[in-house]
């Protein structure tokens, strides 16, 4: 596997605006998009790193796409870490991550079909800050899959669960990814996840995942490996009020999207108020939790189909969570 060299595309003075990481593949149309929002936030450092293709057909639509990356349209160093063979997902965004943190001690992860808005990059911009140095938390998410339940009077709240549908974290954070998840048997020997989930259902599924990512049986998911080490730190995630980022990735090109009917694709963006209103007690929202579980996690089409009966008979879907 060949990677470029770090490269800078121009020498200008830097503010003080978050650096982006954007992981692509070979989607033109969405990662486009993508970089347009981008854009209008206008970071002085921009790494970008790109999955090789797995045939002929994949490698012009892999070249063209890394292309968009030529001229970004603002002043910017533009780093780049393209393979040239194939990784995977799992493989290809962790290591593109560790990568860019050799660089910068905090970054904005986005994906070519996580669509952010302006928000998102100020509120991460914000608590990066402000949590610099709090060991407790791991990661800032833009994703909200609470579907419109406002969960506490402040802009964000804490959760065990790190969404990385667009995201942000630090160096002193990523420092604990492990690919190969090694810490796990000595974890499950001492109940962690009962420690740190307090949920029945949610530990059982949790234990199985990881016990079958440990043992081979499933090899995807380098967010599942991100979640246990953040775990592992008894890290929490804050999480926004409103959702900040939308899935543009139902498309035919999709690697890992491709059912109109995901759970995800329905959620709307919606915009914060400024200035944000701090969350002073850093603990998890434990019902926040429970319904990000149930309809992110365990069976969330089945979870989707039954939300969607109860609303043709007119229950409140706001209870009991």
């Amino acid at each position: 596997m060949k990677m470029s060299i770090l490269r800078s595309r121009k020498s200008v003075f830097f503010d003080l605006k978050v650096p982006v990481i954007i992981c692509i593949f070979k989607r033109f149309e969405s990662t486009k998009e993508v970089l347009e929002t981008v854009k209008s936030y206008a970071p002085n450092q921009l790494f970008v790193v790109a999955d090789g293709p797995r045939n002929k057909d994949e490698a012009v639509k892999c070249y063209k796409t890394r292309r968009l990356f030529d001229d970004v349209g603002w002043p910017c160093q533009v780093y780049t870490n393209f393979s040239e063979e194939n990784l995977g997902g799992k493989a290809r965004v962790s290591s593109g991550i560790s990568w860019a943190f050799k660089h910068v001690d905090k970054a904005i992860i986005l994906e070519d079909d996580c669509m952010p808005s302006q928000d998102f990059f100020a509120f991460c911009a914000e608590l990066l800050t402000k949590y610099a140095e709090e060991p407790k938390v791991m990661q800032i998410a833009g994703s909200n899959v609470q579907y419109g339940r406002q969960r506490t009077k402040y802009s964000y709240y804490f959760s065990n669960y790190p969404l990385c549908w667009g995201w942000a974290t630090w160096r002193r954070a990523w420092k604990h990814f492990d690919i190969d998840i090694k810490a796990w048997p000595k974890a499950r020997k001492k109940n962690l996840l009962k420690t740190v989930l307090n949920h029945s259902r949610a530990e059982t599924y949790w234990t199985k995942l990881f016990q079958d990512i440990y043992d081979g049986r499933v090899k995807h998911g380098w967010d599942y490996r991100w979640t246990l080490a953040c775990w592992l730190q008894e890290g929490l995630t804050i999480t926004p009020e409103k959702n900040l980022v939308a899935n543009i990735g139902n498309t035919n090109d999709a690697t890992h999207m491709q059912h109109k009917s995901s759970h995800l694709i329905d959620l709307t963006v919606d915009s914060l108020e400024f200035p944000l209103k701090h969350n002073p007690i850093i603990e998890k929202e434990s019902r926040a939790d429970a319904f990000t579980f149930d309809a992110y996690y365990s069976s969330p089409l089945l979870w989707k189909l039954s939300r969607k009966s109860k609303k043709m008979i007119g229950l409140d879907l706001k209870n009991p969570w």
